[in-house]
């Protein structure tokens, strides 16, 4: 993406690994798991526009004013600053994991690349580049489906970039055809607006993904420093800014399957930074206890909590389906604060927002009418903290099952009987689905046909008597286990 031109600065380097040490990594009060806190697209020499130096093989001395990271420099920029994982993701080049620095100074690597498409697409977890067409939203998604094939994540990048009219100049030019796993919905510090000195408008980013939580699509919220140059890296270091992920364990495994999960939030600092960190959850059963966090979904009126440490004195803003305000800014009244609230039943997703005031509206009085749509700095918010991904609010699906014996009670010795169970679900008969009859020590299993029906023949051996007879369900992904258990006679007549 473009950026301020920077000015040749390697002693600047010096100045980003200061710093104080950040706090311990915060576990989920909600469920097993850590939040790890990373950057997912930073930018080394490999990358064609980020010049290494003479030995550079795709940048020449021409663009020397691009001068970048080698790898060992962004890892350890990243572990000054509090770090526990860094995505380089360099364009169309995996050649920085067979690096000796990868995954240096105690920081998870997390192999990728940033593919250029119609837009710009984060491969993470590739540790290859992934060939084939991108004509068309089928193409890309056929690439993003073979990524998390391998355990990927596929991420649609800066989708608002080079825009000052969204969605007409947006650019990932699929819209909403092709479904991500996440969405690059903070790149580079908020006060850098389009079209200077950046050209990424991340307030109508975050509108490009309200439009997949709208749709049902339950797609995370992340944000990258897209950090390429030396020079640039106080203010647009690696961690600026922060996605931090839930993770349950601290591998590259780990924060694939969080980002897949949804389990995300965005601060504009890293940790040794003193970024704020904002906490989305929900208490599903009522009890509460809030059990649930971003990524989830849970019951419709389900009450809800945001919990935000690091940001006194801003301002907290709850966002509900459409992209609405959940009621007015609420002050962050101290270092730790909880904030409730319960959505009314037609909210279908909530997210959390924490920003400071930035006089939005006397910018919007002083310049709106002198440049009009030439800028996004009349419009767009300079000065959010913090925000997370969505919690979703849906009734959940009603996978029960019972399990009914449908067969005869008794049978003459040295007779075929044929035992019966029927299964049924809150839709009704479930066909397809595999039943164990279990009468003597011998198993049974048969499928169920079109009325939900199992039926699995045997012949009756002596001596006659009442026995033990159960028929067990096992269970899908769409419907939960049943059994059913009881007697059956053997007579000798």
């Amino acid at each position: 993406m473009r950026r301020a031109a920077p000015a040749i600065a390697a002693s600047l380097l010096a100045a980003t690994l200061a710093g104080p040490a950040g706090p311990a990594r915060p576990a989920s009060a909600a469920r097993a798991c850590d939040w790890l806190a990373g950057d997912l697209h930073v930018h080394t020499t490999y990358s064609h526009d980020s010049y290494g130096g003479p030995s550079d093989d795709n940048t020449g001395p021409e663009e020397a004013y691009t001068l970048g990271h080698p790898v060992a420099s962004q890892f350890a920029v990243a572990s000054a600053r509090g770090l526990d994982f860094v995505a380089i993701t360099d364009h169309n080049d995996v050649r920085s994991q067979s690096d000796a620095s990868f995954g240096s100074g105690g920081v998870i690597g997390v192999p990728g690349y940033e593919a250029s498409y119609r837009g710009h697409a984060q491969m993470l977890g590739a540790q290859r580049v992934y060939e084939g067409p991108d004509a068309t939203a089928a193409d890309v998604q056929a690439l993003a489906d073979a990524l998390r094939a391998d355990g990927g994540a596929f991420q649609i990048n800066h989708p608002a970039e080079g825009s000052t009219d969204f969605p007409h100049d947006r650019d990932w030019s699929y819209g909403h055809a092709v479904v991500p796993d996440t969405v690059e919905v903070w790149n580079i510090s908020r006060l850098w607006q389009p079209p200077l000195p950046s050209a990424s408008s991340n307030d109508d980013a975050i509108r490009f993904w309200e439009g997949f939580l709208d749709a049902g699509h339950a797609v995370a919220a992340t944000g990258g420093s897209d950090n390429h140059y030396l020079a640039t890296t106080p203010v647009q270091g690696v961690g600026q800014p922060t996605t931090w992920v839930c993770a349950t364990d601290a591998s590259v495994a780990g924060v694939l399957d969080g980002l897949r999960g949804g389990r995300t939030f965005v601060s504009h600092q890293p940790p040794a930074h003193g970024g704020p960190r904002v906490f989305l959850e929900g208490d599903a059963d009522r009890d509460g206890v809030y059990e649930s966090i971003v990524g989830d979904e849970i019951p419709p009126g389900s009450p809800l909590q945001v919990r935000v440490e690091g940001a006194p004195g801003a301002l907290l803003q709850p966002v509900g389906t459409g992209g609405r305000p959940l009621g007015d800014p609420v002050v962050v009244a101290g270092p730790s604060f909880v904030h409730e609230l319960t959505p009314e039943q037609a909210v279908t997703w909530v997210r959390a927002e924490v920003y400071e005031p930035d006089g939005a509206g006397e910018r919007a009085a002083a310049c709106d009418g002198v440049f009009g749509g030439e800028t996004t700095y009349c419009r767009n918010d300079l000065a959010v903290l913090a925000l997370t991904s969505a919690i979703f609010l849906a009734e959940p699906v009603d996978t029960a099952t019972t399990l009914v014996y449908d067969g005869p009670a008794s049978g003459k010795v040295g007779s075929t009987v044929t035992f019966a169970a029927r299964l049924t679900g809150a839709d009704g008969p479930v066909a397809g689905a595999a039943v164990t009859f279990t009468f003597r020590g011998e198993a049974l299993t048969a499928t169920t046909d079109s009325e939900g029906t199992a039926r699995a023949a045997t012949k009756l051996a002596g001596p006659p008597g009442r026995y033990a007879l159960t028929a067990e369900f096992g269970g899908t992904e769409a419907h939960d286990p049943s059994s059913w258990a009881g007697t059956f006679t053997i007579t000798t007549r």
